[in-house]
């Protein structure tokens, strides 16, 4: 739907509203926009409820930022002072680890499943390497010894996909028919304020060191993990949300090195 996916206002005539335009990001990095409004004086979660029941997705699933700043949502819009003249922007981001997505295991996860994997193999020689004792070994026991490996190589390759992280998604999840469409914007507001698009996963990148996020939040807390990483890819696996990166580009809080 252009413009957003819009929900028939709740709020009660002659009641000052606030209206609200929220932003989130999808597994397939596309940006949805979704508009609703919550009265003044009623808590936040009001507009997390209507969010969750247009996705149909737990309430306690969905969580609010504002220019870095999560939202608690028992405060009510005028505790945050949002004006009903101004339509205030939100980011919107998943508060539990179903609604995240796993990403594949970075090279240093690789690098010590692999370290473990042939420091077993090796050994494993040094055993082999020693004189039979027993001179008698039958061919039931070669098959044993072949079956043990093969359930070691199955063990190895588990151990391996234990190494895969969570970062978090779009709390809506993949395959919601329902979901909102919209096309995804081919450029963002950059460092310095020039229209940009965004950075590749792979180019070279640089967080402002100072953290520009309200301290004590989750969004601080996020943003202290992935700060000094050097490409998108590398900061999503030390735990940024897409919604962070597309949120800290807005605002200038990155740039191509």
């Amino acid at each position: 739907m252009a413009g957003g996916d819009a929900m028939p206002s709740m709020l009660s005539t002659g009641t000052a509203g606030v209206q609200f335009l929220v932003l989130a990001l999808s597994s397939d990095d596309s940006e949805h926009r979704w508009k609703g409004s919550c009265a003044l004086e009623s808590p936040l979660s009001q507009l997390a409820r209507k969010w969750a029941n247009m996705h149909q997705v737990p309430e306690n699933s969905v969580g609010f930022e504002w220019k870095g700043e999560e939202l608690e949502l028992q405060k009510t819009a005028a505790d945050y002072s949002f004006s009903p003249s101004e339509q205030v922007e939100l980011l919107c981001f998943p508060k539990t680890e179903e609604f995240m997505e796993p990403v594949e295991p970075t090279k240093a996860d690789v690098v010590v499943a692999t370290s473990a994997s042939v420091g077993r193999k090796k050994a494993d020689a040094a055993k082999n390497s020693r004189p039979e004792q027993d001179q008698g070994v039958t061919e039931g026991s070669n098959k044993r010894k072949r079956e043990a490996s093969s359930a070691e190589a199955k063990s190895e390759k588990a151990e391996t996909s234990k190494v895969e992280k969570k970062r978090p998604r779009d709390p809506r999840g993949a395959g919601k028919e329902n979901a909102p469409k919209v096309a995804k914007p081919s450029s963002a507001k950059g460092s310095g304020g020039e229209k940009t698009s965004a950075p590749g996963l792979e180019e070279p990148i640089q967080f402002l060191q100072t953290n520009p996020k309200k301290a004590g939040g989750t969004s601080f807390h996020r943003y202290e993990k992935y700060k000094h990483a050097k490409t998108v890819k590398e900061a999503l696996a030390l735990g940024a949300a897409k919604g962070d990166i597309a949120y800290d580009w807005k605002q200038g809080f990155f740039k191509r090195v």
